[in-house]
């Protein structure tokens, strides 16, 4: 609370009343003995009823201009000293830490890694596509086999079989029961299953021929050794 000045007894001036006329303000502006204080700041303290009990004006609600008393400087001195250390709290808490060099990089060894992975995949299927127009028919059951979750045992069993059946010939055909293809399908349009070309594609030929294994023996092996007691399957 800043220092008071007394005001001088007004015998006509009542305080307890709102909206002091601009010209007894001015009186008692006067009076105080103030120097630089304006009549409106003294209309605006009054008319607010910002007086003490003791019917004195305080100086910081009329907003004295003046030279800062030491302790004004004191108080404004540790106000400085609490902002300094505000703003630094303040630029710590947004400062980059090390770790996110770390992060990123994590990021991009995860990128690495599925880049690498889709190239795996685009690499084995145009390999696929390969073996399929220009591979055996051997070499075009192995790649169906292993895609079938099927182990090298198993393609190793298919071997024997179909070269017991139709000596992996896709153009293959028994006159007597009218058997057809690489494997033997009986009669041969069972194949369309798998594709119109049934005739002259061998990709179509062996996918019938490892669906009809698969559902009827489980396994090639199971196949062959079944064809192996009984001579057919």
């Amino acid at each position: 609370m800043g220092p008071r000045f007394a005001l001088p007894k007004l015998p006509s001036l009542d305080l307890g009343r709102k909206g002091l006329k601009p010209t007894l303000a001015a009186v008692t502006c006067a009076s105080v003995g103030v120097a630089g204080v304006g009549v409106t700041a003294a209309v605006v303290a009054t008319a607010k009823g910002q007086l003490a009990q003791d019917n004195t004006l305080l100086a910081d609600q009329i907003k004295v201009p003046g030279p800062l008393t030491s302790a004004t400087r004191a108080r404004l001195a540790d106000q400085k000293k609490q902002d300094d250390k505000s703003t630094t709290a303040a630029k710590a808490s947004t400062a980059v830490t090390f770790e996110e060099p770390q992060a990123a990089s994590g990021v991009a060894s995860f990128d690495r890694t599925r880049i690498e992975r889709q190239r795996a995949i685009d690499r084995a299927s145009r390999d696929k596509e390969r073996v399929f127009a220009e591979g055996t028919p051997k070499e075009i059951a192995k790649v169906l086999v292993i895609e079938r979750g099927w182990s090298e045992r198993q393609y190793n069993c298919l071997v024997p079989m179909w070269r017991r059946e139709s000596n992996w010939n896709h153009l293959a055909e028994n006159k007597s029961s009218g058997a057809y293809g690489i494997a033997q399908a009986l009669p041969g349009r069972k194949m369309a299953k798998f594709g119109d070309d049934w005739r002259t594609n061998p990709v179509t030929q062996i996918k019938w021929g490892l669906w009809y294994i698969e559902n009827r023996y489980g396994t090639p092996c199971g196949a062959w050794s079944f064809w192996q007691r009984n001579h057919w399957y």
